[in-house]
């Protein structure tokens, strides 16, 4: 049997974050459907969309939700059970914006860019068990303004590649693919997938009750100098490199399927000679401060967090805590920490959705005296890309499929206010550096429009218009500018699976 088109014999696939998908089981969750599907927890395997898929009550939907099911059915609606399958994805996408960032609440520049991007999952699928072959061209990625390029050779990096065994209470992974722990359009202050993707290994152990995640990550190299370069031992002026690793743990509750409570560690650990090391791996370390416990590697930054996801019918709360250093002895230590969080009313005349959104973070947040610490890789934050701001939004989507099938209309206010501290700063050595909004802070207000139109599930068109006006801008104080910001995004994929026969 061959499907073509879909990905109806796919079962231990990961679904990659910045999939359509997760727009619409959002939407879902919000309604508290899907919520067997941990909302804070990405990425989903494609088994696992299926079986949540089949337990929505459809006689409980609306006509608009269920024109979302049916584009959702159209992509996971059947079942493989344990026949070999194996096939490919191949897709593409147009992303034009007029400025050097792909962020419209954040602008470089003002010329009108475009960044063209191809890429090409080929798999073989059998009962627990997945190998795919990812790889991805990408024209930002040489012209990203705040990360190293990630294409050595014509514009492209293997992604989305990795082997995996998927169980149902056991799962582990190893390849390259990104995280995001928290709501699909939530910041994740611990693991999010603003970096580049990295080569990990992922272990999933429980059930619907309890469960331990775990990844274990390598980032790039700081060279003997404490230079980063995007390549491990590119060294010209000292010799040897320091290797580093990142460890994250949540340790998940779910008491019902509208309750989520995980307890969040993660180390980031690095040395000369620094490897693999079973006591950064193990889970039943969170929240003991092993990491700073002998023996111990060269340098380590730790945070601890934790996080709750609550649903009552249509309404969702959502916050997270993370601790990068807090002062416990009273020397006078600004702390360090992100908050975030959001509260969302779903379901308003059935086709509107309402919330607000906000992050803090710290000044000192992310950052470390030695480089090799900083929490991110090949420049790009491996929670947020920026420290020392706050940032609330306040939004409504329109669901607008009655009338024009897969059409969203979104309006947003996002109020900024960014601090001078940067998280590749060199880390301040005065501890009378405020807690947060260092120096001049540049205060960004900015209303936008945004359009979604995904009538089925190969082709999508994406726009985000919107009038941005910054007071203080670049830190200098009453320095203003206003610009209309935009960012627009065709693209499109195709499938083509092969089931075989028992």
């Amino acid at each position: 049997m061959i499907v073509v088109d879909g990905t109806h014999a796919q079962a231990n696939r990961i679904v990659p974050v910045n999939d359509w998908s997760y727009d619409v089981i959002e939407r879902f969750q919000r309604r508290g459907f899907m919520t067997d599907l941990d909302p804070t927890e990405l990425p989903y395997r494609e088994e696992q969309i299926k079986r949540s898929l089949a337990g929505i009550p459809r006689a409980r939907l609306s006509p608009v939700e269920r024109s979302w099911i049916r584009l959702l059915e159209s992509e996971y609606g059947s079942q493989q059970g344990d026949r070999m399958a194996a096939g490919f994805t191949f897709g593409g996408e147009a992303r034009s914006t007029n400025s050097r960032r792909l962020d419209p609440l954040r602008p470089i520049g003002d010329a009108v860019r475009i960044y063209q991007a191809l890429y090409l999952h080929a798999f073989i699928d059998r009962g627990d068990l997945i190998a795919q072959i990812g790889a991805r061209h990408d024209g930002f990625y040489d012209r990203d303004p705040d990360g190293f390029d990630t294409g050595l050779r014509l514009q492209a990096r293997s992604e989305d590649a990795y082997v995996g065994f998927g169980g149902r209470f056991i799962s582990v992974y190893a390849g390259r693919f990104d995280n995001h722990w928290a709501p699909r359009h939530d910041e994740a202050p611990l693991l999010s997938n603003n970096p580049r993707s990295y080569d990990q290994l992922k272990i999933r152990v429980g059930g619907s009750r309890f469960s331990v995640h775990s990844v274990l990550g390598e980032l790039d190299s700081v060279t003997g100098d404490g230079r980063f370069t995007g390549v491990a031992g590119d060294d010209s002026v000292a010799t040897g490199s320091e290797r580093r690793y990142i460890v994250a743990h949540r340790l998940d509750w779910r008491p019902s399927r509208h309750v989520h409570v995980a307890m969040l560690e993660s180390v980031l650990y690095s040395g000369r000679n620094a490897g693999i090391s079973p006591k950064y791996l193990l889970p039943t370390h969170v929240w003991l401060f092993e990491a700073d416990n002998v023996p111990k590697n060269d340098e380590n930054n730790a945070f601890l967090g934790g996080m709750i996801w609550l649903n009552f019918g249509r309404t969702t709360i959502y916050g997270q805590l993370v601790m990068d250093d807090f002062d416990v002895l009273g020397s006078g230590e600004p702390a360090s920490f992100i908050l975030s969080g959001s509260a969302i009313q779903a379901g308003i005349f059935d086709r509107v959705d309402v919330g607000i959104r906000a992050t803090l973070v710290a000044s000192r947040t992310y950052n470390a005296l030695q480089n090799e610490g900083k929490y991110v890789h090949l420049l790009r934050g491996l929670g947020t890309q920026f420290s020392d701001y706050v940032h609330g939004t306040a939004f409504a989507d329109i669901y607008l499929d009655e009338f024009v099938r897969g059409l969203t209309v979104s309006a947003r206010i996002d109020v900024l206010a960014q601090g001078a501290a940067d998280i590749r700063d060199p880390f301040p050595e005065d501890d009378e550096v405020p807690t947060i909004l260092v120096g001049q802070v540049a205060d960004t207000y900015r209303s936008s429009v945004e359009l979604n139109y995904q009538p089925v599930r190969y082709f999508w068109v994406r726009a985000d218009i919107g009038l941005n006006h910054v007071r203080n801008a670049d830190h200098v104080k009453d320095r203003t500018r206003t610009r209309l910001v935009g960012l627009l995004q065709f693209g499109a994929r195709v499938s083509l699976t092969h089931v075989f026969s028992e």
